[in-house]
C-alpha cells in the first residue's frame, strides 16, 4: 500500500479551500491534515502537524510567504512548501526560489497537476508549472555548461538534480557520501551562479541533463 501524504493547506478563501478539499478527496494517497487561513495559522499548525507537503498561497493576512517559509525550514525541516497561487510576477518567483521553496504551482492549472506536484515533491522532486519553469529559464538564457568549465563528476550531479532526485538517491546512484554530493552541489551553485536548488533543476533540465 502506497504511503500516504499528509498535507497542509494554507489560503484564506473559503471556495478556494473548499476546491483544493474536494480534489484531494479524490486521491486516496493524500489526507489533508488542516487548513489554515492566515500566515500564523499556517506557521503555528505547521510546526504542531508537520505535514509532509504544504500548499501555501501568497496573498493571506498575517506573516508574509517568505517569512513562513523560512519558519517552515527551520522548525519543519522535512516539510515541502508548494506554492499555490495566481501570482506569476518575476519579482514573486525570484524570492520564493532563493527562499528555497520545492515548488511553485499556478492555481488555474488543471486538477491532476495539482496531484502530481504534491506526490512529486513527497518523493523529493520539484514541480514548477510551465509558465514558471520558462520565466526562470529565460533568467539563464544563453549559457551552456561548458561555458562553466564543468567536470564528468558534476554533470552527473545535475543528470540526477534534472530528474528530481535528492541527495541520498544521487549519492546511492554514483555510490559518493552524501557530503560529497553536497560539495558538488555546492560548487555547481557557485559555478552557474545559481542560489537555489529550484533554479539549478530548471538550468539542468533546459541544458537536456535530464535523462529520456
Amino acid at each position: 500500500m502506497a504511503e500516504t501524504i499528509r498535507v497542509l493547506l494554507a489560503d484564506d478563501h473559503p471556495l478556494v479551500r473548499s476546491g483544493i478539499r474536494a480534489t484531494l478527496a479524490n486521491e486516496s494517497r493524500i489526507e489533508l491534515v488542516g487548513e489554515a487561513t492566515d500566515g500564523d495559522e499556517a506557521q503555528q499548525m505547521g510546526s504542531a502537524l508537520r505535514p509532509d507537503v504544504m500548499l501555501l498561497d501568497l496573498s493571506m493576512p498575517g506573516p508574509s510567504p517568505l517569512e513562513t517559509i523560512a519558519y517552515i525550514r527551520e522548525h519543519c525541516p522535512g516539510t515541502k512548501v508548494l506554492i499555490l497561487t495566481a501570482y506569476d510576477d518575476d519579482t514573486y518567483i525570484r524570492g520564493l526560489t532563493g527562499a528555497g521553496i520545492d515548488g511553485y504551482l499556478l492555481k488555474d492549472e488543471a486538477t491532476e497537476a495539482l496531484m502530481n506536484a504534491i506526490i512529486t515533491l513527497h518523493g523529493g522532486g520539484t514541480w514548477f508549472s510551465h509558465a514558471i519553469a520558462q520565466k526562470m529559464f529565460e533568467w539563464r538564457s544563453g549559457e551552456k555548461s561548458a561555458a562553466f568549465d564543468l567536470t564528468r563528476r558534476e554533470e552527473e550531479m545535475l543528470s540526477g538534480i534534472a530528474q528530481g532526485w535528492d541527495n541520498k538517491r544521487i549519492a546511492d546512484e554514483y555510490t559518493l557520501a552524501e557530503q560529497t554530493v553536497r560539495n558538488y552541489i555546492s560548487r555547481i551553485y557557485d559555478k552557474l551562479n545559481l542560489h537555489s536548488r529550484a533554479e539549478v533543476v530548471v538550468w539542468a533540465r533546459q541544458q537536456g541533463f535530464a535523462k529520456d
